[in-house]
């Protein structure tokens, strides 16, 4: 059935537009732009560092993806990898979140072969408000914490381990590996490490300003299901007839 096209039939699709809008604007302002790097790596390694925070390891509910996304290492010890993330400018930090590995691979003969046991399992957490990168030996960084990920679930979408950073300032925060969940698996074919996805949140009054993402086209069929939807977004309805 086809809706009739009245005022307030535009009204509705106004503000449902309008609150999705403001829901990625508020995304967008709490997420900064961040350049992520690895340690040199040999020819095993899988992907770029920069797919740590393109949204490339996670899909559009915010879970981890199985698909071949995020980064792992070359096969070497993984405790001796780390990640490190450049702000570009000291802000204070809200919120770490990081997705674990959680890639499957499809076999030829279209069995799933689960590599969750790639995902890091500890590591050390570095802070720096240096203007030029501060190295990778962490002499003159600050340490903030020791973190134990969650492994992900294979053939699972997976949410994200959330960290409190507690509001400390810094450009610079360093994820260095301790071990992975492979250590765990005495018959571990290798000592690959990897991570899906990385995001860090900070306060609203702090966050970059930049273009907010496009917010996707709601389509429906129904004026309530419109109303509905811009409510669910944290929208406030001014509209009148």
């Amino acid at each position: 059935m086809r809706l009739a096209v009245n005022a307030a039939t535009i009204c509705l699709l106004t503000c449902a537009a309008s609150a999705n809008q403001l829901a990625f604007e508020r995304l967008a302002r709490r997420t900064p732009s961040v350049v992520a790097t690895v340690p040199p790596q040999g020819d095993n390694a899988g992907g770029s560092a920069g797919n740590l925070v393109n949204r490339s390891g996670i899909n559009a509910e915010g879970l981890s993806d199985d698909s071949y996304t995020g980064w792992h290492s070359d096969g070497s010890d993984p405790s001796l990898q780390w990640v490190k993330l450049d702000l570009g400018r000291v802000v204070p930090l809200e919120t770490l979140k990081v997705w674990n590995y959680n890639f499957t691979w499809k076999k030829p003969d279209g069995a799933r072969q689960p590599y969750a046991n790639r995902g890091v399992k500890d590591a050390d957490l570095y802070l720096s408000d240096a203007d030029a990168d501060p190295g990778a030996d962490f002499a003159d960084w600050t340490f903030l914490k020791t973190i134990t990920l969650t492994k992900a679930t294979p053939f699972e979408s997976n949410p994200p381990d959330v960290i409190d950073l507690n509001g400390a300032r810094a450009r610079w925060l360093a994820i260095d590996i301790r071990s992975s969940y492979t250590d765990d698996d005495p018959e571990g074919e290798n000592r690959f490490v990897g991570l899906n996805e990385i995001e860090i949140i900070v306060p609203d009054a702090d966050a970059e300003t930049r273009p907010a993402p496009v917010a996707p086209v709601v389509e429906s069929t129904s004026a309530t299901d419109l109303a509905t939807v811009g409510a669910r977004l944290g929208g406030e309805s001014r509209c009148r007839q």
